[in-house]
């Protein structure tokens, strides 16, 4: 369902709607793609295709050995360094 609003936005954004224009002239849109498609693929929308839980494993997170949690880790800490800059 997500996915379906979230092409909605990017479609509405990218229009010549005349909402659309101001937008794109006056915010900027940090757009962050689906970080499970493996799994919500195969109905899995909290978990991995291994199974890892990727609500609950980023916090201690092996980033040598990648267990299905490193996409929300990288993602986590690209939303900190975001609200860091907005001070």
């Amino acid at each position: 369902m997500a996915s379906y609003v979230m092409q909605g936005v990017i479609d509405f954004l990218i229009s010549d709607h005349e909402k659309a224009q101001y937008l794109r002239n006056h915010v900027v849109f940090k757009i962050i793609p689906m970080l499970n498609p493996d799994g919500v693929i195969h109905g899995h929308y909290r978990t991995s295709l291994s199974g890892a839980d990727l609500n609950r494993r980023w916090k201690k997170i092996n980033k040598v050995c990648f267990c299905g949690a490193l996409s929300d880790y990288l993602c986590r800490n690209f939303i900190q360094r975001c609200m860091q800059r907005r001070g």
